[in-house]
């Protein structure tokens, strides 16, 4: 495993224990509460997707701070 998929790998561990406990939450939102970059954020939440393991909702985002208002990104109920 090369150096860039390991971090994929940690980062999208790292987004799935923040959505465990129910929340959804924005890409920026998990970019803040981990201290990584949305495009860091981006790249780990596409593992989770493409996984399965999570869903883009039509929601927004609760904690959505200023700007557009972020769309939410809970764990997918049907998922593993």
């Amino acid at each position: 495993m090369s150096t860039t998929s390991l971090l994929r790998h940690i980062n999208a561990r790292r987004c799935l224990r923040l959505l465990q406990n129910g929340r959804q939450l924005s890409r920026a939102d998990m970019a803040r509460q981990l201290g990584l970059t949305r495009a860091t954020i981006g790249n780990a939440m596409r593992v989770l997707l493409d996984a399965g393991l999570g869903v883009e909702s039509a929601e927004m985002s609760p904690e959505s701070r200023k700007g557009p208002p972020g769309v939410g990104v809970p764990l997918n109920p049907s998922g593993a």
